[in-house]
């Protein structure tokens, strides 16, 4: 019949659903791993430090030692917050699907997961 999609016409369909899906997922986790990772970062600065943390570390007022602090400990909390909310997205996305999301390449940690 016409109009009607086959079995084989459906796969990239999904398969491109999938990578739309994940797509929205990845920097939807990203943009909250980066919200969290800023408040965590700000409370932990005034609890250590007494004070506000600096809102542009490059401004002379700022003494150097407090501006590298600042981007060592606001740079690794990022990327922290970032690797694990993307792993608790990928861990979810796997217990859903059954196999890996688009992207992410299999490993030898990995039995049992197959790559979509």
């Amino acid at each position: 019949m016409a109009g009607r999609s086959t079995p084989a016409s459906a796969a990239p369909r999904g398969k491109q659903r999938g990578k739309a899906v994940w797509k929205v997922y990845g920097r939807l986790s990203t943009v909250l791993a980066g919200v969290v990772s800023v408040r965590v970062v700000n409370v932990f600065w005034k609890l250590a430090t007494g004070r506000k943390p600096p809102a542009t570390p490059e401004n002379p007022e700022v003494t150097m030692r407090e501006a590298a602090i600042w981007a060592v400990l606001s740079g690794a909390a990022s990327q922290l917050a970032k690797i694990v909310v993307t792993r608790r997205a990928v861990d979810h996305w796997v217990r859903t699907t059954g196999a890996l999301p688009p992207g992410i390449t299999p490993s030898q940690v990995t039995p049992g997961v197959t790559k979509d």
